[in-house]
This record gives C-alpha cells, sequence and structure tokens, in this order.
C-alpha cells in the first residue's frame, strides 16, 4: 500500500535508481538464495517492493532499437562535455540504469515463480526482461557507460558504477 508507494517516490526524487538498486540486493541476497526458507518475507514484502519497482522502470522505459531503455537517465558518478563546453549529466540510458532495470526484472520474474504468480505484470516482465541489458564497446576497448562515445570531462576520473552488472 501506501509504504510502497512512498518507497517508489523516494525512488525518483533521490535518484531513479537508489531504491531500486537496494530492492536489488535485497531480493538478490535474501531471497532468492533462501528460497523457501524466505518465502513469506518474499510474499508480504520484497515481492510487493520489486513489484512497485518494476512498474516505475516500466513508465519511463522506451523501445530503442528491440531493446528496452530507462530514458533519459544519468550516471550517478560521472559526467561528459557537451559540444558547447557545458558538463551533460543526461543521456538516452547509462550501463547502469539498464542493469538494474535488468537485474529488478529478473528477480522479479524469480519471485513470481517462487510464488505462483502469473499476471499481465509478470508476463510483461518475462517479454522484456532479456531485452534490457545494453553493453557497448567504445573505440578503444572500453565499456562504454553512456549510450554513446562521448568527450570525459575529467579523465583521470576513475568510477566503477557503469560494472555493475558485472
Amino acid at each position: 500500500g501506501g509504504a510502497i508507494k512512498d518507497l517508489a517516490a523516494s525512488a525518483v526524487i533521490a535518484s531513479p535508481h537508489s531504491e531500486t538498486q537496494r530492492m536489488v540486493k535485497l531480493s538478490a541476497s535474501r531471497i532468492l538464495k533462501k528460497q523457501q526458507e524466505d518465502k513469506k518475507f518474499l510474499e508480504e514484502t520484497a515481492y510487493p517492493i520489486m513489484r512497485e519497482c518494476v512498474k516505475f522502470y516500466l513508465s519511463v522505459m522506451e523501445n530503442y532499437n528491440g531493446k528496452w531503455i530507462i530514458t533519459p537517465s544519468t550516471s550517478p558518478e560521472n559526467s561528459y562535455n557537451g559540444k558547447d563546453g557545458h558538463y551533460i549529466y543526461l543521456s538516452k540510458y547509462t550501463v547502469m540504469s539498464q542493469s538494474i532495470a535488468e537485474d529488478v526484472f529478473k528477480n522479479l520474474s524469480k519471485a513470481a515463480q517462487i510464488l505462483g504468480i502469473d499476471d499481465e505484470l509478470i508476463r510483461t516482465v518475462n517479454e522484456r526482461k532479456d531485452h534490457i541489458g545494453i553493453y557497448k564497446k567504445g573505440s578503444e576497448g572500453q565499456l562504454l557507460e553512456y549510450d554513446d562515445e562521448y568527450e570525459e570531462t575529467d579523465i583521470y576520473h576513475r568510477h566503477v558504477s557503469h560494472l555493475y552488472g558485472f
């Protein structure tokens, strides 16, 4: 009910992925590894939260060349140079956003299977879950963080958010 909607709303205010990222960690560590032992927790707590996270993602996804992308998207740790020299934070999609969404879709699908749930939302999740992750290589063989290869604002800045899916 209300607590879940508040959780979903806070994800939008703080960062589109902050609460979802917590949910991925929660579901992966507590639920999917101890399926039967934590079935009550899964049914009463985790599954409803994951379901709301997926509904949020579905509301901001678009089909782009056969992949479902969260757009627009940002990197939590980086920016790139725009054509006019200004720092740009938004892009069509980011690898971290896509990786988190892919995790949540797959975890919800697995949770629904454990709980024996098959409804319209779960069918949509199962249709899209393998069409979310987008990994592209740049001109030097590097994993691209954004939808395209952009000029970095600080070539010495190092971070790992785009490695989330690995």
